[in-house]
């Protein structure tokens, strides 16, 4: 037992058991090895050598497909080689090649493991046999730092399983920075779609269940030449696992994987937008400069209130001059003018001359003939001008006319 190991090793891998799966899709994994000293004791550690194997092994275990990223979260400690050595260079025999990582704490005081040191394995997996992988480690170590020597090597053999199916990480971003997650774009904007899956079949469906995209690749762009994303939308994305890349067979019921994305726009165009609820309140707000910009009718059921400056100059016709014929006694201000029936909305404005006071009286008149006293309006003042609302099927009629009544026009809706 005199090279009994010193340290400790707890596992944890995700996922639990580890995936291993055929070679042409291997399956992604990652090994956790925390690593300590035993309670009340103090250990020295200058190196710690892992050897994990990246070919396939003799005993047709279960082998990582490229070489893994091997990590420590300790920064005290780092990774002072990484090379691909043969079995026969680790003494181990055979001709499996390993991807061998040497790790060393920075500075010869950092190799008290008076800390946890986690150190992280992350790569894909693949076996044949569906039989475990074997990791191998081997510290150097001792009571004090001057009596560190290698220790017996830990096969650390952990259990691999079949994967599961599997989609997930569902990401958009733009074309031209595609490992950039992004969610916010502008209309009509490319986007390029990504998404991790050992499935062999995708569809990518917009809100209204357009398929946009379809095949065995992982990713995919939304180009605006063929398809324009106008709005917020959600997509869908559905994996199966069929027989080759194509789709299933008519009859056949495959297994679904299914994956949502939300992309937002700063510029939607909506065809439709009804604002207010009991519970959301009943106000739109535009915020800058641009305001609120309506290409065709507006149409508003209750009152609108403007603050600021409003251009009405849309909501009217040209003005129309009415030179009404006034008969009576005009010299003595008994004059009057002929009925006016009112055919669409519009404001009549009046305006008197230049001699102080009452020169006529605006008056509508009910189809009976009878004067609506209580609408009356004196035209009186110098030089005053009078802007009167009229409704489509009013009638009206200025009397009481003396020579000071000038100019009057009118301004029909739109």
């Amino acid at each position: 037992m005199a090279n009994a190991r010193l340290l400790q090793y707890r596992t944890t891998t995700s996922p639990a058991p580890l995936q291993a799966g055929s070679p042409d899709k291997p399956a992604a994994n990652t090994i956790d090895i925390n690593v300590s000293s035993p309670i009340g004791q103090k250990v020295y550690c200058n190196k710690i050598d892992i050897a994990v194997p990246v070919s396939e092994p003799e005993d047709g275990g279960a082998y990582f497909t490229e070489n893994p990223q091997v990590l420590t979260d300790n920064e005290k400690w780092h990774a002072a080689s990484v090379q691909i050595k043969s079995g026969q260079e680790l003494g181990l025999g055979g001709n499996t090649n390993y991807h061998h990582v040497v790790f060393r704490p920075g500075i010869p005081q950092f190799e008290l493991i008076d800390k946890p040191l986690t150190i992280s394995i992350n790569g894909k997996l693949t076996t044949t046999t569906g039989s475990p992988l074997t990791c191998l480690f081997t510290e150097t170590s001792g009571p004090s730092a001057d009596k560190c020597t290698p220790k017996d090597t830990l096969e650390l053999t952990l259990p691999t399983a079949e994967p599961i199916f599997y989609l997930h990480s569902f990401l958009a971003g733009d074309p031209n920075k595609p490992t950039a997650p992004k969610t916010n774009f502008n209309a009509g904007d490319d986007i390029y779609f990504t998404w991790e899956s050992n499935g062999t079949y995708f569809e990518l469906y917009d809100g209204d269940g357009t398929v946009l995209c379809a095949g065995d690749k992982t990713f995919c762009t939304v180009r605006k030449d063929k398809y324009q994303i106008l709005k917020d939308t959600t997509f869908t994305l559905q994996a199966s696992i069929t027989s080759g890349t194509r789709q299933p067979a008519t009859g056949f019921q495959p297994i679904y994987q299914y994956a949502n994305l939300t992309i937002t726009l700063n510029n939607p165009t909506l065809s439709d937008l009804t604002v207010g609820s009991p519970r959301t309140g009943n106000k739109l707000t535009t915020i800058g400069s641009s305001g609120l910009t309506v290409i065709g009718d507006l149409g508003v059921d209750g009152d609108l209130a403007v603050k600021g400056k409003a251009s009405l100059a849309s909501l009217f016709e040209e003005p129309i001059k009415i030179d009404p014929e006034i008969t009576g006694d005009v010299a003595n201000g008994w004059g009057a003018t002929k009925y006016f029936d009112v055919e669409q909305d519009g404001l009549i404005y009046i305006q008197t001359l230049g001699e102080d006071g009452c020169h006529g009286q605006f008056a509508l008149i009910n189809r009976r003939g009878e004067y609506r006293t209580e609408d009356y309006i004196l035209l009186q003042g110098v030089y005053n001008s009078f802007t009167i609302p009229l409704r489509k099927g009013e009638r009206w009629q200025i009397v009481g006319v003396d020579s000071y009544l000038g100019a009057i026009h009118w301004i029909p809706l739109s």
